[in-house]
């Protein structure tokens, strides 16, 4: 396991390291200054109502500790980032994740904000106490529920996935991903419901936010910047420029979002190959949790 997170961290792109470290030492930052990063970071209605509009970016950055179990979910988000989203950063360019990451994470607060204004005015309009105003949205959870959704609302319309052995089709199972964690996090599913909907526009429709994604000419222009981050080396890791990248899925052809041969961020896909070299035709197949089926401890 040890080996295995050294030689994905060696892998990791510049901002892949960032997205990794910088969730991770504000976490454990919490501990002792928790007060002054709540007030920075954490976005809520409440927040918002305050003045603090710049937490509806920062909050991406902030997870705070709850528990020693909150802790353990921060290292598995760690763990997700660094080897699930180097895939993207190589398709796309650093510079153009960066900018997908602080789209995303405004289309989610703003999602966010705007629904728990609604639900708020309608516990007020039945009398009722309500919480909506203190219901949080921090972490990276948001956009990878995003970046799932997108992922399988612009993948072919015959894939399926397995998820628990139930079998459904793709585009359907950040929904029934998304209800499994209001099952569980009550209120604080809200920041998944928004997310939801930005992956869903995302992709698709005359109106999706990929649309906003910067141009390789501006981004090119951007990383050759002297007093900018665009194109310096980020905890260590190679910045990916415009031009080492592995295409435009956002071009207005369309396109579906780059992953590794083989694996999406979902899990592991069926077919690996194309009709007629071994591989059978037809839609792809995902299955949810794929592996040996080791347990843990052995």
């Amino acid at each position: 396991m040890c080996a295995q997170i050294s030689a994905s961290w060696e892998q990791a792109p510049a901002v892949t390291r960032s997205l990794v470290v910088l969730p991770l030492v504000l976490h454990g930052a919490s501990l002792f200054f928790g007060p002054i990063l709540y007030q920075v970071f954490s976005l809520s209605l409440g927040s918002v109502r305050q003045g603090r509009f710049w937490t509806m970016l920062s909050f991406v950055l902030w997870d705070p500790y709850t528990s020693l179990l909150s802790t353990a979910f921060a290292l598995l988000v760690a763990f997700w980032v660094m080897t699930g989203v180097p895939t993207l950063e190589r398709g796309v360019g650093s510079g153009r994740l960066l900018a997908m990451v602080a789209i995303a994470s405004v289309a989610t607060s703003s999602i966010f904000v705007l629904c728990a204004q609604v639900l708020d005015l309608l516990w007020q309009a039945f009398g009722w106490l309500s919480m909506w105003p203190l219901v949080p949205c921090n972490g990276l959870v948001p956009l990878a529920v995003a970046a799932v959704t997108a992922q399988c609302m612009s993948s072919d319309p015959n894939a399926e996935t397995s998820i628990f052995g139930i079998r459904m089709k793709s585009y359907i199972y950040p929904f029934v991903m998304v209800g499994l964690f209001s099952l569980f996090s009550g209120p604080a599913v809200l920041q998944d419901v928004a997310a939801l909907i930005v992956g869903c526009l995302f992709c698709k429709g005359p109106m999706r936010l990929s649309m906003l994604m910067p141009s390789e000419s501006t981004a090119m222009r951007w990383e050759s910047g002297r007093a900018c981050i665009f194109g310096r080396r980020l905890f260590g890791g190679q910045w990916v420029k415009v031009g080492e990248s592995h295409g435009d899925p956002f071009a207005a052809d369309g396109g579906s979002l780059p992953v590794r041969q083989g694996y999406t961020v979902m899990g592991r896909s069926g077919r690996q190959g194309l009709p007629g070299h071994g591989e059978p035709a037809g839609g792809t197949e995902f299955r949810i949790f794929a592996g040996r089926g080791q347990r843990l401890g052995n």
